[in-house]
Parts: C-alpha cells; structure tokens; sequence
C-alpha cells in the first residue's frame, strides 16, 4: 500500500474519531442540563420570600428518580420558607457533605461550623401503592455570609 494512502486513511480515521468524541460529549452535557432542576421553580415552590430578594440562584444535583436536588442563593435578608413552622433544628454534618461535594467552590462557607443554622422537615409522603416514604428538606444557612442551601433528599 502506498504510505500516502495510507496516511490519508489515518488522517480520515483520526478525523472521525475527533468528530464522534465532540459529539458524545456535547449530547452528554445536553442529557446532563436537562435533568437538572429548575432553581426559579423549586425556589418559588418551598420559599415565601420573594425570588427578587436573592442572588446568585442556581441548582445542583440530578432531577430524575430518587436523587437529591438543590438550590443555592444569597440574600442579605432573612427567607422565609413555605410551611416553616414544621421544620426543626438538625445537625448540619449529612447536608454540609452533600454541598461540599456539590458545590466544592464553597467550602470555607460550609466549613464555618460557627455561623451555620441547620433546619430540617421530615415530610411523610404516600406513594401510589400506599407504602409510605419520607422527603427530607434540609435549609442551611451561613448568618456571617447570607449564604443559603437548600436540599431534598
């Protein structure tokens, strides 16, 4: 076989290989980004504190089957959540490790143990076949940052 054929079906085979690996990764970030929550809708759902009063909202974790999902914001002003009367003070260590690895950027916000308020609601939901499951709502909020974290689990 000629080297110049030769090396012209490697160049094409190099080529298509290229193209296949830009392909499945920009159809993997696409399938990623869409079972990604909703931050403006998940926020508007569990928080009475209008959504203009925080900043920086975005949202973590996988929206599909029984993963957990969250948002994060700032405000300079105490949020209100939704039914905040049923929830109770937690230790914040199981929902600190879920955002450490979530959000590793914000480790010395989720690190400072001193300024953290932790608060936790255990919702009882039936499923369809009438077995019962629990949602666990965790709100961890740094009071020195305005920092807030919010996870379903």
């Amino acid at each position: 076989m000629n080297t110049k054929v030769f090396k012209i079906i490697v160049l094409n085979l190099v080529g298509v290989i290229i193209v296949y690996l830009l392909l499945m990764a920009g159809c993997r970030a696409l399938i990623m980004r869409s079972f990604q929550p909703d931050a403006k809708a998940m926020y508007r759902h569990y928080f009475s504190t209008p959504i203009e009063k925080v900043k920086g909202l975005r949202s973590g974790g996988m929206a599909w089957l029984d993963n957990p999902v969250c948002i994060k914001f700032r405000s300079k002003e105490t949020i209100i959540l939704k039914d905040q009367n049923l929830y109770s003070p937690a230790d914040s260590s199981v929902p600190r490790r879920f955002f450490l690895r979530e959000y590793p950027n914000d480790k010395i916000i989720l690190n400072d143990v001193e300024n953290l308020v932790c608060i936790r609601y255990d919702k009882k939901v039936k499923a369809s076949d009438n077995r019962q499951y629990s949602l666990l709502h965790w709100l961890l909020y740094n009071k020195k940052t305005g920092s807030y974290y919010f996870l379903i689990e």
